[in-house]
């Protein structure tokens, strides 16, 4: 099938609806978002001509390609604006916005009627585990783990690690607030892990402190915007007219 040159340029009200799986999610984004399958490069493109029409943010940097997809989020506000996620990160955060409904009537209502000839476990909006009669042990996990693909477990791992630290924070609160960095401790959290990326561009340079923040509640624009002042004064990056990012050689001056 030749390749469609004007995917790139889909209009958003021909994008599917998803809707966000965490509540931090919902309230910070908004709990529907329109979005589609691009690439980073499909993005790109789709960026050069659209970008102030559509209030884009700037494309990711590199020059390989990666799975992902177009999100706009903030659906109907002032604030509305779309983005580009790689696939494994969206899939995290989204669900289909029909399965968030259908698994919300089957909680609240209890199993859903199945079609003629249906069984459970083929509707995909009811998943059923094995041994759902008892609670599954570490050892039954680990076991029907090994049967993922080495995508789905890196996203199982990183599920995981979420559950965990959202656990952790709501059981010890104080000890999780005196482990996370602040003032010039966090300016230098920020740059030991930018050192080791070395995004190119100032857009990227952002996106990869907001990364080093999903599973700790996010970080504002405006805290961004605040470290990557800080670390201009120090002298650990610069950044010029052309938003070119430019680091330190040896933790010396730029």
């Amino acid at each position: 099938m030749p390749y469609d040159y004007e995917r790139p340029y889909i209009a958003e009200s021909d994008m599917p609806r998803f809707a966000a799986k965490d509540r931090k999610v919902a309230a910070q984004y908004g709990g529907i978002v329109r979005a589609t399958e691009l690439t980073n490069v499909e993005y790109r493109t789709r960026f050069f001509r659209m970008a102030q029409a559509n209030n884009m943010k700037g494309p990711p940097d590199g020059g390989k390609i990666y799975p992902g997809y177009l999100v706009v989020r903030h659906l109907g506000t002032v604030g509305q604006y779309e983005t580009w996620m790689p696939d494994d990160v969206f899939e995290e955060l989204y669900v289909p916005e029909a399965q968030k409904v259908l698994r919300r009537e089957h909680t609240s209502r209890g199993p859903m009627p199945l079609r003629a000839g249906q069984t459970p476990e083929a509707d995909l909006s009811i998943p059923l585990p094995h041994n759902a009669d008892k609670t599954m042990t570490y050892d039954e996990i680990a076991k029907l783990a090994e049967e993922l693909s080495y995508r789905d477990k890196f996203r199982l791992a990183q599920l995981l690690i979420q559950l965990g630290r959202k656990e952790e924070e709501e059981q010890y609160p104080e000890a999780r607030k005196a482990a996370t960095p602040s003032g010039d401790d966090l300016t230098e959290y920020v740059y030991e892990r930018l050192v080791k990326m070395r995004p190119s561009k100032k857009g990227a340079l952002l996106n990869t402190i907001g990364a080093m923040f999903q599973f700790q509640g996010g970080i504002s624009d405006s805290d961004k915007d605040r470290i990557v002042e800080k670390l201009q004064k120090l002298g650990h990056i610069s950044i010029d007219q052309n938003d070119r990012v430019t680091f330190a050689s040896n933790g010396a001056k730029v």
